[in-house]
């Protein structure tokens, strides 16, 4: 692979080096995956710079390809080809995986901090009180008059 200051240059890779990095992407997605069903989120940051330089690359290359697909054809060979177009299924089902099981995660969380939001409002909202003629008051009449308005901070200490 040609690199030179820890990036990559405009250089057009070959099938094999292609292939070569698809296998490191999918093997840090398959990574991530292992850990995101042993319910360990936090472990994806130990990979995430890596697996970001190299998607850059990949992104890279594949524009390349797609301004001169013919010259990427006349510099490989079929069999190369073919391997880099196996090693890219590979890829795309690893990726369709990781994505599903962040979206997951990110649904939970969001459930969570909805359902923590849910619970602090409805506890901090306060009782319906008594009038002086005896009847019940109605909710916001009550919270006019017994306390002050809140508001909610969350990853804060109050």
């Amino acid at each position: 692979m040609n690199e030179q200051n820890g990036g990559h240059n405009a250089g057009l890779l070959s099938p094999g080096e292609l292939q070569s990095l698809l296998a490191k992407l999918t093997d840090i997605l398959e990574q991530e995956n292992r850990q995101l069903d042993a319910r360990k989120p936090r472990a994806l940051q130990e990979t995430a710079q890596e697996k970001n330089r190299l998607v850059a690359i990949y992104n890279q290359q594949m524009r390349l390809i797609a301004a001169s697909p013919d010259a990427f054809r006349k510099a490989s060979d079929a069999r190369a080809v073919e391997a880099l177009k196996t090693a890219s299924r590979s890829f795309h089902e690893s990726l369709d995986e990781h994505f599903r099981k962040l979206s997951t995660v990110k649904s939970v969380t969001e459930g969570i901090v909805k359902s923590i939001s849910a619970e602090v409002e409805k506890q901090s909202r306060p009782a319906p009180g008594y009038g002086a003629n005896a009847h019940l008051r109605p909710a916001g009449v009550a919270a006019r008059q017994t306390s002050a308005a809140t508001s909610i901070a969350l990853n804060r200490v109050i």
